[in-house]
C-alpha cells in the first residue's frame, strides 16, 4: 500500500524556527516500511492546491496521513478540503497528531476524513494500512475514531509501546535528511517519550490523563540504542557538526544520564545540546555532561516573576536557584539557551520586564521567547476559557508574536511589542532602542502588527544570506 504523509507547518518567523524533521512521522514511516508499505512525504508551509494535486498524481497514494498540532490544524483542514474536492478515485485521508488527540471532537468533524488517530500511532497506522490493503473492515482499530455512515465510531486507546528500542530508528530519508544536515550542520534525536512534570501550560499533563491505564507514559530508550542511532546517522550523513537531543527534560533520570554520558563519550566525537529544567541540574551532572562533550543547555526560565512562575507556569523554582545553576553552566564553559514566555495569564508589563532583567543577569547566548498559547486540553486553556479571555484570533505558528488572549492585565499589542524587543533587550541593549521604536509604530488596520513586522523579514533574509555565504 502507498501512504503519503502531509506535514503542514506554517512558515517560521524567527531564524531558529525552520521546521526540519518530525520524529512522529519518521517513526510511523519506518513501521509502515517494516510491514512492506511504501511511504512518501509532502511538506507544506502554506496552502498550495497545485502542489497537493501534483503530489497525489505523481505518487498515487491509497492513503493520505496528515499530522497536525493546534497551530497547524487550520492549514491541515484546507488540505483535507482540497483532497476531498478532487475527482474519484481519490485517496482515503486520516488525521493524527496532537490536535486530533487533544481535541478529537473538532478534528473528527472535519469533512472528508476517514477518521482520526488519537495518541501514538506506531501500531495503529500500520494496522489501518494492513487492514485496508487486505480488504478488511477497519472500524475496530484501537486509537482510531472513524466517520461511518454519518456516525462517529470511537475506539479506545490501545496500550503504549513499552519498549521504545523495539521501534527501531525513525525514517530520515523521507525528509531528505542530507539536505537538512547540509543546511544546518545539525542532527537531532529523541531519547524517549513523555515528561515527569505536570506544567499546566503543556500538553503532557493532559496526555498523561488521556493515557491513564494504557501503560507507562514516561518511557526512555536504552542509552546504547540512542548512541547506536547517533553513530549510524553520523556515518550516513556527512557534515554533522552538532548533535541535538530534543527531549523536553533530558536529565530527569540521573542513572540513565550517567550511563548515556559514558557511552556517548566513548563512541561519539561530536558536541551535543539538550533541554532540561533548572531543578534537574547540579554540579556533578553538569560535569558528567561536559565530559561527554555537551556544549549547550536549554533551560526554561519562562518568567522572571517567582509567583507567576510558580502559580501559573507550575515551576516552583526560585530566581536564586536559576542564577546559581546558570552560573554553574557558565563555569563549565557550556553555552546557555533560555526559554521564556510573554503574555502569560495575569501577566503585566512589569512581570515581563522582570523576565528581561533576569535573563540579562544569567546572560544566555540565546534568549528565546515565545507568546503563551492556551492549548486545548491543558489546565491553563480551561482557566482562560472560563474567564472569557480567549479571542477568535488565529495563530498559525508557535513563533508568531500574536497573543490569543484578551486579558485585563496586558493587551495583545503590548505582548507583541515585548515579544519583538525581548531578545534585543537581553543581548543587544545598546541597540534595542531601534526595535522599541519600530515596534511602537502600528500598522493601520491591524491589532498587533507594527513597523517591526515589515522590517524583520529583511533582517531574517540578511541573516540567512550571511549564513549561506559564510557557512556559519
Amino acid at each position: 500500500m502507498k501512504i503519503l504523509f502531509i506535514y503542514p507547518f506554517p512558515p517560521a518567523r524567527t531564524v531558529v524556527a525552520a521546521r526540519a524533521y518530525h520524529y512522529g512521522i519518521g517513526y510511523l514511516s519506518s513501521m509502515l516500511v517494516r510491514d512492506g508499505h511504501q511511504t512518501a512525504l509532502l511538506n507544506l508551509n502554506s496552502y498550495q492546491p497545485g502542489v497537493i494535486k501534483r503530489a497525489l498524481k505523481l505518487f498515487r497514494p491509497n492513503l493520505v496521513a496528515i499530522s497536525a498540532t493546534s497551530d497547524q490544524f487550520p492549514l491541515a483542514a484546507r488540505v483535507v478540503q482540497r483532497i476531498n474536492r478532487l475527482p474519484e478515485p481519490r485517496p482515503l485521508v486520516v488525521l493524527g497528531g496532537l490536535h486530533a488527540t487533544m481535541a478529537p471532537e473538532e478534528a473528527v468533524a472535519l469533512p472528508g476524513l476517514l477518521g482520526i488517530c488519537r495518541g501514538e500511532g506506531d501500531l495503529a497506522l500500520p494496522a489501518l494500512a494492513n487492514s485496508l490493503e487486505g480488504g478488511e473492515e477497519p472500524w475496530d482499530i484501537l486509537n482510531f475514531w472513524f466517520r461511518r455512515d454519518g456516525e462517529v465510531v470511537e475506539n479506545e486507546l490501545g496500550p503504549l509501546v513499552e519498549d521504545l528500542d523495539w521501534l527501531g530508528f525513525p525514517d530520515r530519508e523521507l525528509f531528505d535528511y542530507r539536505q537538512i544536515v547540509s543546511r544546518t550542520g545539525k542532527a537531532s534525536f529523541s531519547t524517549g517519550r513523555g515528561c515527569p512534570f505536570l506544567c499546566p501550560y503543556c500538553a503532557n499533563h493532559a496526555l498523561r490523563k488521556i493515557y491513564q491505564g494504557c501503560g507507562r507514559y514516561l518511557r526512555q530508550r536504552s542509552p546504547g540504542h540512542v548512541v547506536d542511532e547517533v553513530v549510524e546517522v553520523l556515518e550516513r550523513y556527512k557534515g554533522v557538526r552538532q548533535v541535538v537531543f530534543e527531549d523536553e527534560t533530558f536529565t530527569h533520570n540521573r542513572k540513565w544520564v550517567r550511563s548515556f554520558c559514558e557511552e556517548y563519550a566513548r563512541r561519539v566525537d561530536r558536541p551535543f545540546a539538550c533541554s532540561t529544567r533548572v531543578d534537574q541540574l547540579d554540579e556533578n551532572l553538569i560535569r558528567w555532561m561536559k565530559e561527554a562533550n555537551c556544549f549547550q543547555f536549554r533551560l526554561g526560565i519562562e518568567s522572571g516573576d517567582e509567583e507567576l512562575r510558580s502559580k501559573v507556569v507550575g515551576k516552583k523554582i526560585s530566581n536564586d536557584g536559576i542564577r546559581q545553576v546558570c552560573g554553574l553552566v557558565h563555569e563549565a564553559d557550556i553555552s546557555l539557551w533560555t526559554f521564556n514566555m510573554v503574555g502569560l495569564p495575569g501577566e503585566t508589563e512589569d512581570n515581563i520586564r522582570q523576565t528581561i532583567a533576569l535573563n540579562r543577569e544569567v546572560q544566555p547566548e540565546t534568549p528565546f521567547v515565545s507568546v503563551f498559547r492556551p492549548y486545548q486540553g491543558t489546565a491553563l486553556y480551561r482557566e482562560c476559557k472560563e474567564k472569557g479571555w480567549i479571542s477568535d484570533r488565529q495563530v498559525h505558528s508557535f513563533f508568531q508574536n500574536v497573543s490569543m488572549l484578551d486579558q485585563p492585565s496586558i493587551t495583545a499589542r503590548k505582548v507583541a511589542y515585548y515579544h519583538n524587543v525581548f531578545p534585543w533587550e537581553v543581548s543587544f541593549p545598546r541597540w534595542a532602542f531601534v526595535v522599541r521604536f519600530l515596534s511602537r509604530v502600528p500598522i493601520p488596520g491591524t491589532l498587533t502588527k507594527s513597523l517591526y513586522d515589515m522590517v524583520f523579514p529583511l533582517v531574517l533574509y540578511t541573516y540567512k544570506l550571511k549564513r549561506f555565504l559564510t557557512g556559519k
